[in-house]
C-alpha cells in the first residue's frame, strides 16, 4: 500500500511539473527539417486579437546558421504597403522562446527587407491589362484609380496596362504612367459598353502584339459597375444579346491564356437587370480562371492571377543575422515580425515564423567552438569540480568540524569533581586510567573522558566507540592532512559521480546516436511512421541515458563491492553494460509510444517513466549483493534529481558564458551526484565486522571489530596454539598450524595474510605473507572451516 502512494505522489508530482512553462517543453519533440530549412505559421491571430495579414512562406538558414531569410506573403488588405524598411513603414522583429521572449543579445537582428513580388511576377511572364470605367461618378473613377496605384506597388510599367471605357468604343491600351493616373481618370460618359469591352480587349490580349508579346500569363481585370440596361430597362448596347451570348457560351480569349476578373465598383447587386450581369460576369471569371470580387482586394486578385504558384510565391522577403554563440536547441522559437506605419505608427500587418532548429542534446550554436573545444571544456570544468569537491572535503570541512569539536568538546579539567552542565566528568582517563589533574585538556565527547592526547593516540576516538558512531569519535589526523579519513564519508561518493559524469558526458558527445535512430526505423517502417518527424529528440535519449547509467552504475559497484582482480573488474563491466543496455531500452519504448502516438511534447512519459525505472536499475544492479539496503527515498530523490538537472541545465545557458553543450555536463552531475548520494546514505557506515565460521565447528559469528576498536593496529592471529586470538581447537583434523594466519587493519580495511601454506580463498590457494583484502562475502578455508568475513550493522 504504501508503495501504491509513492507511485501515485509521483505520478501527481510529474503531472504539476508538466504544467510548468518552460520546464518541459525543451523535451518536446522538434521538427528535424533542421538543416537548412523551417516551415512558418499559416494564418493565425495576433496579440490584438486580429487575424494576421501575412503568412511565412519558409525560413532559409545559411550553412553555419549566421544568417537567414524569411519569405513572407500578404493574404489579406494592408493598402498601399511594400512591407520594406523604408519611409512609409517601421518594422520590429521580437523572438520568442517557448512563449518567453528572449534576451536582447540572443534576438536576431533584421540586416534587410525587401518586396519581392515584382521580381517574381516578372520571373512568371505576368501582364495585367486594366479595364477602367469611365461611365461613372468621379468619385468612384478617383477610387478606381487608386486600386491602380496599388497595383503599381507590384506591378510595373512594363507588365501593368490600362484601357478606358465610355460611351459606345474602348480606348487603346496604354502603360500606366503618372500622366495617365492624372489626366485621363476623368468621368465622360453616363454609359459603355461593357460586354462589347470585355470581349474586345480579352481577344486583342489573347492575338498578342505590342504590349503582350513575350507573356507567359495574361490578366484582364474589368473596373465597373456592371451596368447593361438603362433607365428604362433598354440594353445600351444594340448587340447586347449577342455579347451575352458570346459571353457565356464562346470562347471569349480566343484560345489564348487570358484570365479574366471583375471588380464591382458600383452599388450591390442582387436582382434585375444587373443582377443578370452579375451572374454572367461570374460566369465569365469561373470560365477564364479569374475572380469575381463584389469590392477591390489587390490581396484577392494577386492571389487568382499567380494561382497554381502559391507555394514558391512570396510578397517579402526579410534577411537576418543572429549574434554568435546563439544556440538553437530545438524548442519552439516563435519570431514576430510587426509592421507599423510611420504616419500614425498604426499596426500594419504582423507574421509569426515558427522556428525548430537543432535537438536539446545536439544544439545548433551559432559560430560556436568545435567538439573538441567544447570537450576540452567541460573536461577543464569537471577537473575544477573534482578538485574543490577534494579540497573542500578533504582539507575545509574536516578543519571546520575539528575547531568546532575542539569548541564544544575539548575543555580543561580543572580538578577534583568537575561537572559540565548536570553531568559529572570522571576523575580518570578511561584509556589510560591516570587521574586527571588541574589544567589537563580532556575530550567529553561521551561519557567514556579521556586525555585529549590519548584521544589522539587511540586514532582519534572513544575505545569504546567506533570511528563512526554517534556520540563517541570526532576522527581528525592533524599530523597527516591527506589522511583519507579525515575526509567524509560522503567525499567518495562525491568524487565517483562527477567522475562518472565526466565520462559519461564525453562519451555521449563524441557518439553519433545513429544506432538507436536505425532501431527506431527497424520498429516503426518509414512508410508508416515519419521516424526523422517525431524521432529527432528521441533519437539522443537512449544513448544519453546508456551513458549516465553505465558509468554511474560502474561507479557505484566500485565502491559497493571494489576489487582490484581483472575477474572482479569483468563482474563490474558486466553490472554496468546490464544496467546501460536496460535504461537505453526503456527510453527506446518510450520513444517508440511517443512516435506512434504523434506525441511532440510527452515529457510525462519522456521524463517521469523512463527515469523511474532507470534509476531503480542503477541502484539494484550497481548494489546487488552488497550490504546496502536500498530505501524507497532513494528512488524518490533520484527521479527529482533527474527533473532537476533537467530543468537547471536548460535554462541555465541563458545566465552563464559557459557553452551550452558544456552545461549538459551539469545535467549528469546533479544527476549522478543526486543518485550517488541516496545510495551512499543507505550504506552501513558502521564497524561492526565478523567472521562467520562453520564446517568443523558449530556455526558461529566472531566479532573481529572488538579487537579492532580496542586497538587499531592490533593483529588477530588464526591457528591451535592458545596464544592466538582465535584458536581452532575445534578443528581436530584438518591441518591446521600454531599460528595459521593474521588479520590485521590498515585504513580502516582488513587484510588476511597467511603465514602457513593452507589458506584458501574462493578456492584458490594463497601465497604465504602476502596480504588480501576482505570485502564483505569474502570466504576463505583454514584447514576444515570454513570463514566468511561480513559486514553487518548489529
Amino acid at each position: 500500500m504504501k508503495r501504491i502512494k509513492i507511485y501515485l505522489l509521483l505520478f501527481a508530482a510529474a503531472l504539476g511539473l508538466t504544467s510548468c512553462e518552460g520546464i518541459f517543453a525543451h523535451l518536446g519533440v522538434e521538427n528535424p527539417a533542421d538543416l537548412f530549412e523551417s516551415v512558418g505559421t499559416i494564418v493565425g491571430r495576433t496579440d490584438a486579437g486580429k487575424q494576421e495579414k501575412m503568412v511565412v512562406n519558409k525560413v532559409e538558414f545559411a550553412p553555419d546558421y549566421k544568417t537567414f531569410s524569411i519569405w513572407t506573403r500578404v493574404v489579406n488588405d494592408i493598402g498601399p504597403y511594400a512591407l520594406t524598411d523604408s519611409s512609409d513603414v517601421r518594422i520590429e522583429v521580437e523572438e520568442y522562446d517557448d512563449g518567453v521572449r528572449t534576451s536582447r543579445r540572443v534576438q536576431p537582428k533584421l540586416v534587410k527587407a525587401w518586396n519581392t513580388e515584382s521580381d517574381q511576377i516578372k520571373e512568371l511572364g505576368l501582364k495585367v491589362l486594366v479595364l477602367v470605367d469611365l461611365s461613372l461618378s468621379q468619385d468612384q473613377i478617383d477610387a478606381q484609380r487608386e486600386a491602380v496605384q496599388e497595383m503599381l506597388t507590384v506591378l510595373n510599367q512594363d507588365n501593368l496596362f490600362v484601357a478606358f471605357m465610355s460611351g459606345n468604343s474602348v480606348s487603346q491600351t496604354r502603360a500606366v504612367t503618372d500622366y495617365i493616373l492624372k489626366q485621363y481618370f476623368v468621368h465622360e460618359s453616363s454609359s459603355k459598353f461593357l460586354y462589347r469591352s470585355i470581349l474586345e480587349k480579352a481577344r486583342e490580349m489573347a492575338a498578342g502584339g505590342e504590349f503582350w508579346a513575350g507573356a507567359e500569363k495574361l490578366d484582364l481585370v474589368v473596373f465597373s459597375d456592371g451596368r447593361v440596361y438603362d433607365d428604362n430597362d433598354e440594353p445600351i448596347d444594340p448587340n447586347h444579346f449577342k455579347m451575352e451570348t458570346e459571353m457565356l457560351h464562346s470562347d471569349v480569349t480566343g484560345g489564348g491564356n487570358v484570365s479574366v476578373s471583375y471588380v464591382n465598383f458600383g452599388r450591390s447587386v442582387a436582382d434585375g437587370d444587373e443582377g443578370d450581369a452579375t451572374n454572367v460576369l461570374t460566369s465569365l471569371c469561373e470560365t477564364t480562371g479569374g475572380a469575381y470580387l463584389p469590392k477591390f482586394s489587390w490581396i484577392v486578385l494577386e492571389n487568382t492571377m499567380l494561382d497554381g504558384n502559391d507555394g514558391d510565391f512570396a510578397s517579402n522577403r526579410f534577411d537576418f543575422v543572429n549574434p554568435d554563440r546563439k544556440v538553437y536547441r530545438g524548442d519552439n522559437n516563435q519570431l514576430k515580425l510587426k509592421f507599423f506605419s510611420i504616419k500614425d505608427d498604426k499596426l500594419i500587418a504582423t507574421a509569426t515564423a515558427n522556428i525548430r532548429e537543432g535537438t536539446l542534446f545536439r544544439p545548433i550554436i551559432v559560430h560556436g567552438e568545435t567538439l573538441w573545444e567544447v570537450i576540452l571544456q567541460g573536461l577543464s570544468v569537471g577537473l575544477i569540480i573534482l578538485l574543490l569537491i577534494y579540497l573542500v572535503g578533504q582539507f575545509i570541512v574536516p578543519y571546520i568540524r575539528y575547531r568546532i569539536f575542539l569548541k564544544k568538546y575539548v575543555v580543561e579539567h580543572t580538578g577534583g569533581n568537575m561537572v559540565l552542565g548536570d553531568v559529572a566528568v570522571g576523575q580518570t582517563c578511561y584509556l589510560c586510567k591516570a587521574p586527571f589533574v588541574k589544567g589537563d585538556k580532556v575530550v567529553v565527547k561521551c561519557e567514556h573522558t579521556m586525555h585529549k592526547s590519548c584521544w589522539d593516540e587511540n586514532e582519534y576516538h572513544c575505545p569504546e566507540c567506533g570511528r563512526h558512531c554517534e556520540h563517541g569519535s570526532h576522527f581528525y589526523n592533524k599530523e597527516h592532512l591527506f589522511d583519507r579519513r579525515n575526509a567524509s564519508f560522503y567525499m567518495r561518493w562525491l568524487l565517483m559521480a562527477v567522475q562518472a559524469s565526466i565520462c559519461a558526458w564525453v562519451s555521449f558527445s563524441v557518439w553519433s546516436h545513429f544506432a538507436t535512430k536505425h532501431i527506431l526505423e527497424y520498429i516503426l517502417p518509414s512508410e508508416q511512421l515519419n521516424v526523422d518527424q517525431f524521432g529527432t529528440h528521441l533519437n539522443q535519449l537512449p544513448s544519453y541515458a546508456f551513458m549516465i547509467a553505465f558509468f554511474l552504475t560502474l561507479g557505484v559497484a566500485f565502491l559497493a563491492i571494489p576489487r582490484k582482480r581483472f575477474g572482479s573488474f569483468m563482474g563490474l563491466f558486466l553490472r554496468a553494460l546490464i544496467s546501460a543496455v536496460v535504461s537505453a531500452v526503456l527510453f527506446l519504448l518510450v520513444s517508440v509510444v511517443c512516435i506512434t502516438l504523434h506525441l511532440e511534447a510527452a515529457s510525462f512519459f519522456i521524463n517521469l517513466i523512463p527515469w523511474i525505472l532507470s534509476s531503480y536499475i542503477i541502484a539494484v544492479v550497481g548494489t546487488y549483493g552488497t550490504r546496502i539496503k536500498l530505501k524507497k527515498s532513494i528512488l524518490l530523490v533520484a527521479v527529482g534529481v533527474s527533473l532537476i538537472s533537467m530543468y537547471m541545465w536548460s535554462s541555465l545557458y541563458m545566465l552563464l558564458a559557459v557553452d551550452y553543450r558544456v552545461l549538459l555536463l551539469f545535467s549528469y552531475m546533479i544527476y549522478a551526484i543526486g543518485m550517488a548520494l541516496s545510495i551512499a546514505s543507505a550504506a552501513p557506515k558502521s564497524e561492526h565486522y565478523f567472521l562467520h565460521a562453520q564446517g568443523a565447528v558449530k556455526t558461529m559469528d566472531i566479532a573481529l571489530y572488538k579487537w579492532f576498536r580496542a586497538n587499531p593496529n592490533a593483529v588477530v592471529t588464526l591457528g591451535k596454539s592458545v596464544d592466538c586470538s582465535l584458536q581452532l581447537s575445534w578443528d581436530l583434523q584438518g591441518n591446521v598450524a600454531p599460528v595459521h594466519a593474521e588479520i590485521t587493519m590498515k585504513k580502516g580495511i582488513l587484510r588476511l595474510t597467511p603465514l602457513e601454506e593452507g589458506v584458501t580463498m574462493s578456492g584458490k590457494k594463497l601465497k604465504v605473507d602476502k596480504p588480501v583484502k576482505l570485502y564483505h562475502g569474502s570466504r576463505f578455508q583454514i584447514g576444515q572451516t570454513n570463514f566468511t568475513y561480513q559486514e553487518k550493522d548489529l
